[in-house]
């Protein structure tokens, strides 16, 4: 049984690999086409207005918000009797945030230079973006099928992508990361999500009473 799990684990690394490469072929090209410098200057010309004033407020406080989502997720998993998704859910994002600084330490990319707001640190990948479309997702896969009614559910999902669309636009908005920090926190975020749903799956986590 648990032999069985292992393999089962790893047949579903293969999906994770794949976009990985995705991931390196996505930043090669990016740089070949100058994406991110196209971006940049279409992004300058929505500045201003109330519009402005509204992505500076997030932007100074999407981190705290982003985080109190989480723990509320957490806990709520947690007193469903669901400990299994509690943890995966919060390993999940710290396997994020490890992988998300050991990326910027290796690559050590410059942010944009026409900031609205100033930010410390490297760009790639997008620390906001990763932390969202894991943690939206991750609600997505454990909340949707409890949803009956169709059109609540669809809302539901909608609601949720549009959360990590507006995490990422906001990050690029104010200039703070390039379009392809976004990209490439997705892949990554991705990577991450499967890899856990594998690992819950196969009861990974969890000590197999069939292990020999």
């Amino acid at each position: 049984m648990y032999k069985n799990d292992k393999k089962n684990f790893k047949k579903n690394l293969i999906l994770p690999i794949l976009i990985i490469s995705l991931f390196v072929l996505m930043f090669i090209l990016s740089i070949l086409f100058n994406l991110d410098f196209l971006v940049n200057q279409k992004i300058s010309s929505l500045w201003g207005g109330f519009l402005e004033e509204i992505f500076l407020f997030f932007g100074e406080y999407l981190a705290i918000i982003l985080v109190l989502s989480a723990l509320v997720l957490s806990f709520n998993l947690f007193i469903e009797k669901r400990y299994k998704e509690s943890f995966v859910l919060i390993m999940s994002l710290i396997l994020g945030f490890l992988l998300e600084n050991i990326l910027k330490l290796i690559l050590q990319r410059a942010r944009p230079n026409n900031p609205l707001l100033i930010q410390g640190g490297y760009s790639f990948p997008s620390g906001h973006a990763l932390f969202s479309i894991i943690l939206f997702s991750l609600c997505i896969y454990f909340y949707s099928d409890k949803i009956k009614n169709k059109i609540f559910k669809i809302g539901f999902i909608f609601l949720n992508f549009l959360l990590i669309f507006f995490v990422s636009f906001t990050r690029v908005y104010l200039n703070v990361h390039w379009i392809t920090d976004i990209f490439g926190a997705y892949l990554l975020g991705i990577t991450i999500i499967l890899l856990s749903l594998s690992a819950l799956k196969n009861n990974f986590f969890i000590k197999n009473k069939n292990k020999k």
